[in-house]
C-alpha cells in the first residue's frame, strides 16, 4: 500500500494490505487506528496484542491457527480510558447479526472463469441495457422463516430463467456489505468488506457472479459512500475519535439517524475508493450504483446549504481512477435530479457516463389522472423491450428525426422523471412508439 496515497486520498489498493490476510497457515492482522492507546486482535483463544508499524498509526499482528472461517475482533484501547471491541473495517466476512465479530476468508480460494464476459463487457453507453433490480432477501425465499434465505449460488437457478424469459440484460442487487437491520435492506452497514453473511460466504457470491456471467448478464452492486450504521462495534468512534465520520451533529448525522463520513479526510476517501475497487475487481461486479448521491453534493442533500467541495472532489478522483482500471465498468448516480448541472459540468466527465437514476417519480406519478397512469404503465411495457441508456448526442438526433416526421416533443416539468423513463419508447424509433410517448406529453401540456 501506497501510505503517502492513503493518506491523501488516492489508494484503491488499502483493501490488499489492511484486513485479515491469510495463506492458509498464518494470518496478518492490520488496522488503522491513530489516536489509540493500544489494539489486540481477540479471537476464540485469547487477546493478543497488536504492534505499532509504519509511522505508529497503524497496528500489526500475525497468529497461527487462524485460518478460513475463523472469527476475531479489534479490542481499542482508547486515550481516554476507555476499551471497546470493533469488527474490523477492511474484514473480508462477518457473522450473521446479532453477532459481529469479522471472519478470516481466503480470497484466493477461488478463480473466476469469465475472461471472456470482463474482455468484453462495456459500459453499454450505446448498447441495449436493460436492469432488473432486487433485494436477495426478499425476492424469493425457501420458506416464512425469518432466515429462510436462498445461498448466493443457490439463486442463479431460480433468477437466470426469469431474467432471461423477460428480457433482462444485467441484474442490480441492493446493498451486499454486512449490516445489522433487516429492515434497512442494506443502506446501513456495519461491514463494507464483508458480503452479508446472510447469503453465504464469499465464495458462493463468487460463484453467484461467474453463473450470471456465464448466462450473459451482468450484475451492479449499490454502493453506499454517504453513510454507516452507529452501532458501537462498527466504524462509528473506531479508535475512541470520530476517525470516519464528522465530530459535531449538525453535519454528522444524516436524515436516516446513520453518521455521515467525513469525506475531506485522506484516509476516509482512501476506504472508500478501496471498497469500490475491492468489490469490482474481486467479485468481478460489473457496476456500482452509488446510492444517495445528493447527499455527498450537497451538505446534508440541502442544496440551499451549497455545495460540499471536498466530497465532489473525492467522487470526480474516485470515479477517474474506477474508469481507468475497470473501463468496462458500469457507474451510476442516484438522486441526481437534484443536480443536473453538475451532473453535465462534474460527474459526467468523472466517470458517470452512463446512467442517472430518477428516484423522485412518485411525486410525479400522483399528479397523474389514472387514465395517465394507465398509459404510461402500457408504455413501461414497451419500453422494457428497448431500454437503454441514452447519451445526449443520441437523444438530440432522436428529438430532431421526430421533429422531421411532424412529431413536436416538449419538455413538461411535471412529469420530467417519467419523460425521461419513457425515452426508451423514442429510441425505439417506430412511430407507433413515438405517437404513444407524444400522446403522454400532450395529456399534460
Amino acid at each position: 500500500m501506497d501510505f503517502y496515497n492513503f493518506y491523501t486520498g488516492r489508494e484503491q489498493n488499502a483493501w490488499k494490505w489492511m484486513g485479515a490476510h491469510t495463506d492458509g497457515q498464518e494470518t496478518v492482522f492490520r488496522t488503522f487506528a491513530p489516536a489509540a492507546a493500544g489494539v489486540s486482535v481477540v479471537t476464540d483463544t485469547g487477546e493478543y496484542p497488536m504492534y505499532p508499524v509504519h509511522d505508529g498509526n497503524f497496528y500489526e499482528q500475525t497468529l497461527t491457527d487462524m485460518g478460513p472461517g475463523k472469527s476475531y475482533e479489534y479490542r481499542i484501547y482508547q486515550a481516554d480510558g476507555q476499551v471497546r471491541d470493533h469488527c474490523d473495517p477492511y474484514g473480508f466476512g462477518m457473522e450473521l447479526r446479532p453477532a459481529h465479530r469479522s471472519i478470516v476468508r481466503d480470497l484466493s480460494s477461488f478463480s473466476f472463469q469469465d475472461h471472456s464476459w470482463m474482455q468484453a463487457r462495456t459500459s453499454r453507453e450505446s448498447e441495449p441495457l436493460n436492469i432488473y433490480e432486487l433485494h436477495l432477501g426478499s425476492w424469493k425465499k425457501k420458506g416464512p422463516e425469518e432466515t429462510g434465505w436462498y445461498r448466493y449460488d443457490e439463486l442463479p437457478d431460480l433468477l437466470i430463467p426469469y431474467l432471461e424469459e423477460c428480457g433482462y440484460n444485467y441484474l442490480e442487487i441492493l446493498p451486499l456489505f454486512e449490516y445489522p437491520c433487516d429492515e434497512s435492506w442494506g443502506y446501513q452497514p456495519t461491514g463494507f468488506f464483508a458480503p452479508t453473511s446472510r447469503y453465504g460466504t464469499a465464495l458462493d457470491l463468487k460463484k453467484m457472479i461467474q453463473r450470471f456471467h456465464e448466462a450473459h448478464i451482468g450484475v451492479i452492486l449499490d454502493f453506499i459512500p454517504v453513510h454507516f450504521a452507529v452501532d458501537d462495534y462498527g466504524l462509528a468512534r473506531y479508535d475512541g475519535t470520530a476517525l470516519y465520520e464528522y465530530p459535531h451533529s449538525d453535519v454528522g448525522v444524516s436524515e436516516w439517524g446513520s453518521h455521515n463520513f467525513m469525506h475531506s479526510r485522506g484516509e476516509v476517501r482512501s476506504f472508500l475508493a478501496s471498497c469500490a475497487d475491492y468489490w469490482l475487481s474481486e467479485y468481478h461486479f460489473d457496476g456500482l450504483r452509488m446510492d444517495a448521491i445528493s447527499r455527498i453534493i450537497y451538505w446534508q442533500g440541502d442544496e440551499a446549504r451549497g455545495v460540499n467541495g471536498n466530497a465532489v472532489d473525492f467522487l470526480k478522483s474516485m470515479n477517474a481512477e474506477l474508469k481507468r482500471r475497470h473501463p468496462g465498468c458500469i457507474l451510476i448516480a442516484e438522486d441526481s435530479p437534484l443536480l443536473s448541472k453538475l451532473i453535465t459540468d462534474c460527474l459526467k466527465k468523472s466517470g458517470y457516463t452512463n446512467l442517472i437514476v430518477t428516484m423522485n417519480g412518485q411525486e410525479a406519478w400522483d399528479k397523474l389522472t389514472e387514465e395517465q397512469q394507465n398509459i404510461l404503465m402500457e408504455a413501461g411495457k414497451v419500453a422494457s423491450q428497448f431500454n437503454r441508456t441514452i447519451s445526449e448526442e443520441a437523444e438530440n438526433k432522436v428529438l430532431e428525426e421526430l421533429k422531421a416526421d411532424g412529431i413536436n416533443v416538449v419538455e413538461v416539468p411535471d412529469i420530467k422523471p417519467w419523460q425521461d423513463a419513457c425515452k426508451g419508447i423514442i429510441e425505439s424509433s417506430t412511430k407507433d412508439q413515438a405517437e404513444l410517448y407524444q400522446q403522454i406529453l400532450d395529456m399534460n401540456k
